[in-house]
């Protein structure tokens, strides 16, 4: 059995019954692209009112010493676990549910806000949930529920806030730091510990936040 995207007369896209053997799977040759056109603008029309935003997560990911060097592989994990659940995506009802709105709308105007006024922070959050309650307009409540692992991975993509990274891993950093220097001072290493800096006669080590203390 295939299952084929097909456009009804009074409804939008969904998956119908191919009718032969085998796996669920998408025939791209059968999907009406022009009732497709209309989401495809305006996913390009999101990526240019946020292309601020892109471009400082592209400054972020791979300037010196980043701590998102991790994020631009993000994307082909995302498409690696899309591919893994195909099957379940294509059987699942495709049905748009426009209390997404409640979402969209409010998240949108949030984007533009934090443009407007540099608040990096608050672009990610936003942008992320543009691109979630947009899933969820077009596609429905069925579909989110297939996708929403892969959708929730797209957030590690977003650099967090200075203070909120530096808070998170400041714990880890002494505790690494405090065992570290319990190890030099076995080795027979003379040190002097001060905040997450180990203090020895020619050298100090900082534990800063791009390893955490690992």
């Amino acid at each position: 059995m295939s299952t084929i995207f097909e456009q009804p007369n009074d409804g939008p896209l969904k998956a119908v019954d191919g009718g032969s053997s085998g796996a669920p799977s998408l025939d791209w040759r059968k999907i009406d692209w022009r009732t497709v056109a209309p989401f495809a603008a305006a996913a390009a029309l999101l990526a240019w009112l946020a292309w601020p935003l892109l471009s400082w997560w592209a400054y972020e990911f791979t300037k010196p010493e980043s701590y998102y060097a991790h994020a631009p592989i993000i994307p082909f994990f995302v498409a690696l676990m899309l591919w893994h659940h195909r099957e379940a995506i294509a059987a699942a009802p495709k049905k748009p549910n426009y209390f997404a709105f409640v979402v969209l709308l409010p998240s949108l105007f949030l984007l533009v806000f934090a443009i407007k006024r540099d608040m990096f922070a608050i672009m990610s959050s936003a942008f992320l949930l543009c691109v979630w309650s947009s899933i969820w307009l077009v596609c429905g409540n069925a579909f989110v529920k297939v996708v929403a692992i892969p959708m929730a991975f797209l957030a590690f993509m977003a650099p967090l806030p200075g203070p909120v990274l530096n808070d998170a891993t400041l714990r880890i950093q002494m505790m690494s730091t405090v065992f570290a220097n319990k190890i030099l001072h076995l080795l027979t290493f003379n040190t002097h510990l001060d905040g997450s800096v180990i203090e020895m006669e020619n050298f100090s080590l900082f534990v800063d936040v791009p390893c955490s203390g690992f």
